[in-house]
């Protein structure tokens, strides 16, 4: 008997959201709809730090996310380009650095997560 290639897997449940392999449309809406919020926890931290020229702090989101900023970035082009690298994130990253940045005070712990990255 030949498997139906439309045919998905269902791995369990998570948050309501049924897991498949492959991921069905429902992960990826929830997943987008949580990488929404975190982003939103960052960029407040962000301006937080900014507002302060908190440097050290807004290059812990940096090294979170990509490089840090060393001596000679003014704090403006620092801002702009760890914002643009907020914006640029995939989930898949957020997912994999989630318990550092809640660790390390960046976020509050989400009251919901990704789902289908551990599966």
């Amino acid at each position: 008997m030949l498997k139906d290639p439309n045919m998905s897997k269902v791995i369990g449940t998570k948050y309501g959201i049924e897991i498949t392999k492959p991921w069905n449309q429902k992960m990826y809406d929830w997943n987008e709809l949580v990488g929404k919020l975190i982003k939103i926890d960052l960029y407040n931290k962000l301006e937080e730090f900014y507002k302060k020229g908190d440097v050290k702090g807004m290059n812990k989101i940096a090294s979170t996310l990509g490089p840090s900023y060393g001596e000679g970035y003014d704090i403006d082009s620092m801002y702009e380009s760890i914002y643009d690298d907020i914006v640029q994130t995939q989930n898949y990253t957020l997912n994999d650095e989630l318990e550092w940045m809640v660790k390390d005070g960046l976020i509050k712990e989400p009251k919901y997560g990704f789902v289908g990255y551990d599966k």
